[in-house]
């Protein structure tokens, strides 16, 4: 198993993409409100993303169907980003393999940065270090 994780980032490595990702340590949050309430709390990040790697007209693609915690999140997403984001969507991971890389990326990401960190997930990480822009929150 791990040697086919391996194999999958080595092979990504290869071509030419970029990340920028937040990476949060919820236990740091100070925010009562943040803390207490998920939405908040990802509507709050999410912002932070967008307005941290300095998007002019992006399409984002929300994984998933919408409902009503989704459509509250897209009108926060347009409110707060106004010209960074010019189009919102709504996908199904299955369909897309930029949903899945992202996907595999976030999960290693969470888990290379945590205290817990394997070996392995560490040198995967150096794997594909030279892609991502981590903004660690403090």
């Amino acid at each position: 198993m791990f040697k086919n994780i391996e194999i999958f980032f080595s092979e990504i490595a290869k071509y030419p993409f970029s990340v920028k990702a937040i990476y949060v340590n919820k236990m740091i949050v100070q925010s009562a409100e943040l803390r207490q309430d998920a939405n908040k709390f990802y509507n709050y990040f999410l912002k932070q993303v967008i307005m941290h790697a300095n998007l002019h007209g992006a399409s984002i693609k929300i994984d998933g169907k919408k409902d009503t915690v989704k459509k509250e999140l897209v009108n926060y997403i347009r409110t707060q980003a106004k010209s960074s984001v010019a189009k919102i969507k709504y996908e199904d991971s299955k369909n897309n393999r930029l949903i899945q890389l992202a996907d595999m990326i976030v999960g290693l990401v969470i888990h290379a940065y945590a205290p817990t960190a394997t070996p392995e997930q560490k040198k995967w990480l150096k794997l594909i270090k030279s892609k991502l822009d981590i903004w660690q929150f403090k």
